[in-house]
């Protein structure tokens, strides 16, 4: 398949040596359903080949995005067929797709029926996902590509800024499941859990360390705890990527249990791993977390092997292979800038925010140890202003999270008068708990300089996340415009 891109090449290769293993299952309508590497290929190809033919060749696609077979098969052959795809959230309302089609220049669709229904008149080219698994085997077997290779459009996060749309390449793409595949020494033998949704980089990154390990995966369309404890003890899951909440909900209140004989590799992302929580999965399984460092900018860049020498849990680890990590200014804590092989191309639309040494910026605090560990302390946008002094709510949700009736915290600014802001906590608390503001204050008080301290808190339920389980913090700021008790 001779110009085709890297992933399509690994899977390619797949095919050719192991035609009936599986590649994909899933869920979906019920019962389970399975993809070989021989059909996956087939499905890409002939897909890729429509792509490529409508819509006269141009444009981006744009690819709802569930927890289903169709998913990763549409990446791929729209990869393939040399399209731009962003997949997005199946739950993204018409205003938002209207805004993202514009905004990528899209020409073509896949979804369900009624995400087709919600996006603009003016998109021609559509198509409905349950027609993917049922496409033909292409036309010409082994067809090269058409001359140019598509790339991944993500939407940035958006938690502490404006989102944007991050562009990399398949060659970008391929840098981290390279990478990623090697850290975690992935082979065929191996089968990958995907309950992280497709629209998120870090599901795409883990995707992509499949196609190039030859690893059966196992995808599920959202995240329940029951669902995944089951497929971990049934289904032979040896790696499960996943984010710091899924594993609070799968080990929370629960005794030490049986060990999960063919689980080698359990990964978390997305958010800083509570040590709480570490411990907590490691008592309840018998097996450490290993930790990675990523964003949709350049992807999964480090990884923290629990069997590594001088491992530390409250790391992110050491940098994969051909990244390149500094802090500024340099020697303790500062801002973190990357250089890597998986480096997005551009913001679309936007001026690339590399520096002069050809590093970008990534808005995140940290430390690098003697040892090229980097250790995440917190975003520079975060850090609130008190008194002329900064407080980095990261350093401070840290220490209220040690208090035994605090599930989590989170600190946000929030207006004291017309010209001030205070730090002020949003406590979860411990099921069966009522953490007094003023015993919190006082806890505070033994870990913390008295400037840090939050000077008002409110008890919650529960916090607004992202699908990947990160905390929202500006949705956080704007429930919180006026707390009810200041201690």
């Amino acid at each position: 398949m001779s110009g085709a891109p890297l992933l399509l090449e690994a899977l390619r290769e797949h095919a050719e040596r192991r035609p009936d293993a599986v590649a994909l299952r899933d869920f979906h309508g019920g019962g389970l359903r399975c993809l070989t590497f021989g059909s996956l290929y087939a499905a890409c190809i002939h897909l890729g080949e429509l792509l490529a033919e409508a819509g006269d060749g141009r444009g981006a696609l744009v690819l709802e995005a569930p927890g289903r077979m169709e998913t990763p098969v549409a990446v791929l052959a729209a990869l393939w067929a040399g399209r731009p795809v962003l997949p997005v959230s199946a739950q993204a309302t018409p205003s938002e797709l209207a805004g993202l089609v514009e905004r990528v220049g899209a020409t073509q669709a896949i979804g369900s029926a009624a995400f087709l229904e919600r996006l603009p008149g003016s998109l021609q080219h559509r198509m409905a996902a349950e027609e993917i698994l049922a496409l033909e085997a292409p036309r010409e077997e082994g067809r090269p590509g058409p001359g140019k290779t598509g790339s991944l459009l993500l939407q940035s996060s958006g938690t502490s800024g404006p989102p944007k749309i991050v562009c990399r390449s398949v060659e970008a793409v391929h840098a981290v499941g390279r990478n990623v595949a090697r850290a975690l020494s992935l082979s065929g033998s191996d089968v990958v859990l995907l309950s992280i949704p497709f629209q998120h980089s870090y599901a795409l990154d883990m995707f992509s360390a499949a196609v190039v390990g030859g690893c059966a995966v196992e995808i599920h369309e959202s995240f329940l705890p029951t669902r995944v404890r089951n497929s971990l003890r049934e289904s032979a899951i040896t790696v499960w990527p996943t984010v710091p909440v899924m594993l609070d909900a799968l080990c929370r209140g629960r005794a030490a249990e049986a060990p999960l004989s063919a689980l080698r590799h359990v990964v978390s992302a997305g958010s800083p791993l509570p040590r709480r929580v570490y411990d907590q999965f490691e008592a309840a399984y018998g097996i450490r977390v290993v930790q990675i460092y990523g964003a949709s900018e350049f992807g999964s860049i480090t990884c923290g092997d629990p069997d590594a020498p001088g491992f530390d849990p409250a790391s992110v680890g050491r940098p994969l292979g051909g990244v390149r990590l500094r802090v500024e200014p340099p020697g303790g804590e500062g801002e973190i800038l990357v250089a890597a092989p998986s480096m997005m191309d551009e913001y679309l639309g936007e001026a690339h925010a590399l520096d002069a040494r050809g590093f970008l910026p990534t808005g995140d605090l940290g430390r690098i140890d003697d040892e090229g560990r980097l250790t995440l302390t917190g975003r520079i946008k975060l850090l609130i202003d008190v008194g002329g002094q900064k407080v980095n709510p990261i350093e401070v949700e840290q220490v209220l999270v040690l208090h035994p009736e605090v599930a989590e915290a989170v600190v946000v600014p929030v207006p004291w008068s017309d010209t001030t802001e205070r730090h002020h906590a949003v406590i979860v608390p411990e099921p069966g708990c009522s953490p007094d503001p003023a015993d919190l204050r006082s806890f505070a008080l033994q870990h913390l300089s008295a400037y840090k301290v939050p000077r008002s808190f409110r008890l919650r339920l529960e916090v607004p996340r992202s699908p990947t389980g990160k905390v929202l913090r500006r949705e956080v700021r704007q429930l919180e415009q006026a707390p009810r008790e200041r201690a």
